[in-house]
């Protein structure tokens, strides 16, 4: 078919050579040209960007043509719905505009994406507002996430400022979440005790950490306070732990508090707890003491009235020696 007969295209009847590459010059919206790279299980998982118009390379901070991909020159365009986007053009036609607020990558704007499929292609039309008064709504939701982003920061801060003072608090500290008690915080306190580092502990099971404290009655206390959000106090509770190699007893006194969240539905365990095996030794012994000391203390009564009975013979047996007669009967005397 030859250019200018009527079984022509339109297009190809009037336009002159050159004028697409002038037309994409002058453009104000920014064209991206890009093709698919698939993955080892012939999925879609990024798009290779080809060409990028003098706009677009003002708009996206890239060369006319960068080599790169989406997902490396944008890493939270996944998050952001561009790729998935992309995908649903080129494999199914869509023909929905995107709209996105990216601020991410060194991006702070709003961009409206247009994207059509062209053989093997993607063609993708965009614009943002770097250059253009901010209308009221866009103010309004910029100003919005400006405080949630304030308050996530005043949040972290806060989490940051508990989370040091929980590392340095005297007594020990851990929250366990989930059915299987899994470790979220363990304070260096607790990790003394436990005899572990906090990379061994983070996010296992706390019986998986400690299997040799898995007694079938500690077990259920954890359930117990997960499942009924009753709180549960002990003193003085024995507890086997492995330290330096072998078993130990350990002495608690703790309080197991439901962690909930803002509805009130539980999702872990607050326990804070005071090691006192030293104390509780240390008591053992006295009153170990104190059981010797009473078990010398009768023995020696017995032994000194064996004693007294034995000098009340023996002076008998003296008397009747002497004077060649029994002596009169004597109760010995009580001591």
């Amino acid at each position: 078919m030859a250019p200018g007969t009527p079984d022509s295209p339109p297009a190809a009847r009037f336009l002159p050579e050159g004028l697409l590459l002038d037309l994409l010059g002058v453009s104000l919206t920014g064209v991206n040209v890009l093709h698919p790279v698939y993955g080892p299980t012939g999925e879609i998982e990024d798009f290779a960007i080809d060409y990028l118009n003098p706009a677009g390379q003002r708009m996206s901070g890239l060369a006319e043509r960068p080599g790169g991909t989406l997902l490396t020159c944008f890493p939270h365009a996944t998050v952001a719905g561009i790729l998935g986007y992309y995908r649903r053009v080129y494999l199914a036609g869509a023909t929905t505009v995107h709209e996105v607020n990216y601020q991410a990558d060194g991006l702070d704007n709003y961009f409206c994406l247009a994207a059509r499929r062209s053989g093997d292609l993607l063609v993708v039309s965009f614009t943002d507002t770097s250059d253009q008064d901010r209308s009221a709504v866009e103010q309004a939701l910029r100003q919005s996430q400006a405080r949630v982003q304030a308050a996530r920061a005043a949040a972290e801060h806060q989490r940051n400022e508990l989370r040091d003072l929980l590392a340095q608090a005297p007594v020990a500290v851990a929250v366990y979440q989930g059915p299987q008690h899994r470790v979220a915080v363990a304070n260096a306190a607790t990790l003394a005790i436990w005899d572990r580092a906090w990379a061994d502990v983070r996010d296992r099971p706390v019986f998986e950490v400690l299997p040799e404290a898995a007694d079938p009655a500690l077990v259920a206390v954890f359930d117990q306070v997960f499942t009924t959000g009753t709180p549960y106090h002990a003193h003085e509770l024995a507890t086997t732990i492995t330290r330096r190699g072998q078993p130990e007893t350990v002495y608690w006194n703790f309080v197991f508090q439901p962690d909930r969240q803002s509805e009130g539905r539980i999702r872990g365990i607050v326990s804070v707890g005071t090691d006192v095996s030293e104390q509780v030794r240390a008591r053992h012994l006295v009153e170990e003491g104190h059981r010797q000391e009473q078990a010398f203390n009768r023995e020696l009564t017995v032994a000194n009235e064996g004693l007294t009975r034995t000098n009340v013979d023996l002076d008998n047996f003296i008397y009747t020696a002497s004077h060649g007669l029994a002596r009169p009967h004597r109760p010995h005397r009580q001591h």
